[in-house]
């Protein structure tokens, strides 16, 4: 509250770098060092506590979300989707001294398969299903950590800011989606708000070894997606004019990248250029997403009217968000004291970045959009701010427009839990297989979340194929082209699963015309002469004809 009211000191300004006090929140600037700690007034006191308990109720709103939905039916054991298998079997594959990029493809930098790996480990003794119900969880604790870390970063904005942030953070959809299992965008969100604190305090960036720390987080960030280089770039423009900055947190950056990755990176470094830059910059789609679906996406309004997201609609929102976000901006940076602070040009420029990005491809996925999630509510909430500050005192009660930002960030909340209610539980593992398949068994799988939930993604036999990511292996030997748009027909490809058919034992589709593998007459003929659908169950599962070793 009393953050509310502050108001820029006479003789504050700001600099071309927008050191001026927020007219979002206290008037920092043109105060003397120290002074809130002895004033006497119990309105700070009060204020702060409010800011906290925010905070931690929309982090705990938050991870009800996430929890509420990993948590229903059997969706902590089910089948969440193709990517959580990828991840954690890939982190599977590491802790058993089986690399990415040199043995196995993998289409992102390595970051979140260290992150797993104690899990990984773990699960040599619980089990590979247990021990993604177990990443499944983390994930969860994770996307709320990022609310908190929000709400950390803002709160010298005074209370509104820090509900407007929270709730956005808290109830995104897609970010909330994000979470359902083990994905990349909660940890990368994590890692960029991380980055974030400790590259600015009150307004301007950090000094010191504060701002090396927020170039290591920053830096983690893209061995998690490679996509953490749109804020990174952002940040490195704020740094100008001063060259001890940007080489502060220049080293910080590549610090936070290669000390993770490139042991990793060294093994192969050839492969892990061509599979996580020049494949995805290489990668088509068959059919462009269309902009509406991208923009009910970004504009988190798909996750409130599913199915009625319509063109005119989608695109309504996402103009009114901006054009309100810019009417906002422009007319309080122009009044005295208004000028942006550099955490203000961090939001709106990796907003503008991350969504033009988010434009550009002709594939994406609605999980995308969580990586837009913390900027686009660091920008909302920033502009709500400011609007507060243009109508405050007679017009509007201090007390009513915080009890309608704390009414609005509820709503969020209570829509978003309403919208996962409505959402069928995931379908189970295939019934059985763990009795159909021997433990140890060598098994071909498109999908390798089958093989993880079933506790056979793991082999006794050191020959067996080490592929993990059928989709990716396909983009990456077809060169961008997926194997259902004509890449399964490149010899590369189906020499691939030719080489890999020929050591298995046990081949497992997850659908009888799964568009993962290229069923060309050589993998096909191949599978008829040596191997048998095994009877007695409605699984496309499939074993080797000969008792003998495979090969």
């Amino acid at each position: 509250m009393h953050r509310l009211d502050a108001r820029t000191a006479p003789g504050a300004a700001g600099g071309p770098g927008g050191d001026a006090a927020s007219p979002t929140g206290r008037a920092d600037a043109g105060r003397t060092p120290g002074r809130e700690g002895r004033v006497g007034d119990r309105g700070v006191g009060a204020g702060r506590r409010l800011e906290l308990a925010t905070i931690v109720g929309f982090t705990l709103l938050a991870l009800g979300l996430r929890l509420f939905q990993i948590l229903r039916g059997n969706s902590l054991f089910g089948l969440r989707g193709y990517d959580d298998g990828v991840y954690f079997g890939a982190a599977v594959r590491i802790v058993h001294g089986v690399l990415p990029y040199r043995d196995f493809v993998l289409l992102h930098p390595p970051g979140l398969e260290i992150l797993m790996s104690p899990i990984a480990w773990l699960s040599r003794y619980v089990g590979t299903r247990n021990g993604l119900a177990v990443a499944r969880l983390v994930t969860a604790f994770v996307g709320a950590a990022s609310t908190a870390l929000i709400g950390v970063l803002v709160r010298r904005r005074g209370l509104v800011v820090t509900v407007v942030a929270c709730a956005i953070m808290a109830a995104f959809p897609d970010g909330v989606e994000a979470a359902h299992t083990l994905m990349l965008g909660p940890y990368l969100d994590f890692f960029c708000l991380l980055g974030a604190l400790l590259a600015f305090r009150k307004g301007t960036l950090a000094e010191g070894s504060r701002l090396v720390w927020a170039g290591v987080a920053f830096g983690f960030a893209g061995t998690v997606k490679v996509w953490a280089i749109l804020p990174v770039v952002v940040v490195l423009v704020l740094c100008l004019p001063s060259l001890a900055r940007l080489l502060r947190y220049g080293l910080g950056v590549a610090a936070g990248f290669l000390v993770p990755a490139g042991y990793f990176i060294a093994q192969a470094p050839l492969s892990f250029v061509h599979e996580v830059i020049v494949v995805q910059l290489a990668r088509v789609a068959a059919v462009r997403r269309p902009l509406d679906f991208r923009l009910a996406s970004m504009s988190g309004f798909d996750g409130f009217a599913p199915g009625s997201a319509h063109d005119a609609v989608a695109l309504g929102v996402s103009l009114g968000i901006a054009g309100v976000l810019t009417v906002v901006f422009a007319a309080t940076a122009l009044r005295p004291g208004g000028r942006l602070d550099r955490l203000e040009w961090f939001a709106l420029g990796s907003t503008a970045v991350v969504t033009a990005a988010f434009l550009w491809p002709a594939d994406y996925y609605d999980h995308y959009a969580a990586f837009l999630a913390p900027f686009l509510a660091l920008s909302v909430a920033f502009a709500v701010g400011r609007a507060a500050q243009l109508f405050r005192g007679a017009l509007v009660p201090r007390a009513a427009v915080v009890g309608l930002a704390g009414l609005g960030g509820l709503a969020l909340v209570v829509a978003e839990g309403y919208h996962l209610s409505t959402v069928p539980p995931p379908p189970p593992v295939g019934a059985g297989a763990d009795a159909l398949i021997p433990p140890g068994a060598c098994v071909l799988s498109d999908w390798a979340s089958m093989l993880v939930l079933s506790n056979r993604f793991v082999s006794t036999d050191p020959a067996c194929p080490k592929m993990v990511d059928s989709f990716g292996t396909g983009l990456a030997l077809g060169n961008g082209r997926p194997v259902s748009d004509g890449g399964g027909s490149l010899p590369a490809v189906w020499h691939a699963w030719l080489s890999d058919l020929e050591r298995a034992q046990f081949v497992w589709f997850s659908s009888p015309t799964t568009n993962r593998v290229p069923f060309v007459p050589p993998v096909v003929d191949y599978l008829e002469t040596h191997f048998h659908r095994v009877p007695g169950t409605p699984l496309d599962l499939y074993e080797r004809i000969s008792t003998a070793s495979p090969g």
